[in-house]
């Protein structure tokens, strides 16, 4: 009965030893080797020193995932993609020993091929004379003499018996890249000639430097020519004007518009597709309007030039304020936008104007002529609950006068709006604006109408 247990007891056992057997886990299979794998350096028995670029190369109709290097049998670094070097620093192994280099291409976790095993000795210690011996550089792509399109892979090979601490890669004399890869974008480049150069430094400061070749870039298929279609869409040729007008562009491209600009008489008016023009500022008489346009690669056109007429001096009982009341936000106030104030109590649409702490807004400036009568009115309240009236006015200047209209006399300024009218006659060309006179005033103003009533 004894044996019988004893019996029983070994057969379990040995089904357990057998069952852990089974789950040890295997190397992926390297059976069958879909390519060639080989270190080209170092050689075998070669000494290395200092930081020892390790290259690889495989050759087979599959494209490795990755490939690892070991060095004792110890994995030490993975690459994923050409060139298949690691730079292996052997300041950590002692002097005058011996290792050995292997390198591994894997795909879908399975092993396409192994390297022969290569063994170096590591001695770092320095000799008598200094290492002088510059290192090798190749460009190994493009080749001379190429013509390019798109985006081009360019790789540079360095070799030095101490290693490689720095690359570098030029393009037409300027660094491109510290790296020994570089993905150049020819499309930001001229079609032509252009100059590949690439240098390396070893640890002690030794510079190698490649070949220079000559490559040629041609981007014809790719490059957009054409300039975008550009036009004066209001006003229109012979079109008789007066006071503010808008002028409005049209600016198409098949790669969208970087920018549009507006001149009126051969000089800017605006850089973008509107412009509120005050015909009030220029002579009553012909003017040429025209715009220019960019497309996102740097195409230009230029529209048609198209003649208009100003006529201002026979303008009566109009505004010739443009967005009086602020009704279109800030159109027509651009160059003051910062004085415009959204509003919960404006006086008409949801903007107003806020002057305060020595602020100026320019109103307008008039071409009056002799006997011309013009008004002047506008809403105006506190910006806070109280505000003292610190002689808030009205400028009319012209080159040889100033006219002070304090529109205000009173100790503050109501908090409530109120309408003020007045009338003058500038005679000359003449800037209105409105003027704060001290700190820790402000005044919101609303509505404004300039009008010529004579």
């Amino acid at each position: 009965m004894i044996t019988r247990r004893f019996f029983l007891l070994f057969i379990v056992t040995a089904g357990l030893i057998v069952s852990c057997g089974n789950d040890k886990p295997t190397e992926p299979s390297a059976t069958k080797p879909k390519g060639e794998l080989d270190i080209k350096y170092p050689t075998e028995k070669a000494t290395v020193s200092g930081i020892v670029p390790i290259q690889a190369e495989f050759r087979g109709y599959i494209i490795p995932e990755e490939i690892k290097f070991y060095i004792d049998e110890k994995l030490k670094h993975v690459v994923v993609d050409t060139p298949y070097i690691y730079q292996w620093d052997t300041h950590g192994f002692d002097d005058n020993t011996f290792h050995v280099l292997q390198a591994k291409a894997y795909a879908e976790d399975q092993i396409l091929a192994e390297s022969g095993i290569i063994t170096v000795k590591v001695n770092n210690t320095p000799s008598g004379s200094k290492d002088e011996e510059p290192p090798s550089v190749t460009l190994t792509s493009p080749s001379p003499g190429d013509t390019l399109s798109g985006e081009v892979n360019i790789y540079l090979e360095a070799l030095d018996n101490t290693g490689i601490k720095k690359t570098a890669i030029y393009i037409d004399n300027v660094l491109k890249s510290s790296e020994s890869h570089y993905i150049w974008n020819t499309l930001d480049y001229s079609d032509g000639v252009h100059t590949l150069l690439a240098k390396a430094w070893d640890f002690e400061e030794n510079e190698g430097q490649s070949q220079s070749i000559q490559v040629t870039v041609d981007n014809s298929d790719y490059r957009d020519n054409t300039p975008p279609s550009v036009q004066i869409v209001y006003p229109p040729p012979g079109e008789k004007l007066a006071g503010a007008v808008k002028i409005r562009v049209s600016a198409l491209d098949v790669s969208g518009i970087k920018n549009v600009q507006i001149y009126i008489d051969n000089k800017l008016a605006a850089s973008a597709d509107t412009c509120l023009w005050s015909t009030l500022t220029y002579p009553d008489g012909d003017h040429l309007i025209y715009a220019k346009a960019w497309d996102n690669n740097a195409n230009e056109a230029t529209s048609p030039v198209i003649t208009v007429t100003t006529s201002n001096s026979c303008t009566l009982n109009k505004n010739l304020i443009a967005n009086p009341g602020f009704e279109e936000d800030k159109d027509g106030w651009k160059e003051q936008e910062d004085f415009i104030l959204e509003s919960t109590d404006p006086h008409g649409g949801e903007y107003c104007a806020l002057v305060k702490d020595h602020e100026i807004i320019n109103l307008i400036l008039l071409h009056g002529e002799p006997e011309q009568i013009f008004t002047i009115s506008f809403w105006y309240r506190s910006w806070q609950a109280e505000t003292r009236n610190y002689f808030s006015r009205l400028e009319l200047e012209s080159l040889d006068d100033k006219i002070n209209i304090y529109f205000n006399r009173e100790a503050y300024v109501p908090t409530g709006w109120t309408q003020y009218e007045t009338a003058f006659s500038p005679n000359k060309a003449c800037k209105i604006r409105l003027v704060l006179g001290q700190d820790g005033s402000g005044i919101c103003f609303d509505d404004f109408v300039i009008k010529r009533i004579q």
